[in-house]
């Protein structure tokens, strides 16, 4: 038998070839992603539960917002001096307190909190 020699690959075949793999083990990683959560729902339904019985957390009616993190209060950065109620983080709609002294020729910097 005549043994043929094959010809070194390309840094750019090799890359190619890498992505074709990665291509090739994403698919089957979503079929065996696909047949482990079948499985798991199977066993769930024939014990007698459901799959927010065991992951609560997939009640989309309990969460907060749509990821199921809670959002972190922003702080302010404008400041009304005559009422320090009033304050805004500058992002969102602009209050009407802060509209209205601007309207009689104040400027956002007026309002800053210093750091």
């Amino acid at each position: 038998m005549s043994e043929t020699k094959q010809k070194p690959m390309t840094a750019a075949e090799m890359r190619a070839e890498a992505e074709k793999l990665m291509r090739e083990a994403q698919g089957i990683e979503q079929m065996e992603k696909k047949t482990l959560r079948a499985e798991v729902e199977d066993t769930i339904t024939k014990r007698g539960y459901t799959l927010v019985d065991i992951f609560p957390e997939l009640d989309k009616g309990t969460s907060s917002s749509s990821s199921g993190k809670t959002r972190s209060k922003m702080s302010p950065k404008f400041r009304d001096p005559e009422n320090p109620d009033n304050t805004w983080t500058g992002v969102g709609r602009e209050p009407n307190w802060l509209k209205d002294k601007l309207a009689a020729g104040a400027t956002r910097e007026d309002f800053l909190i210093a750091k």
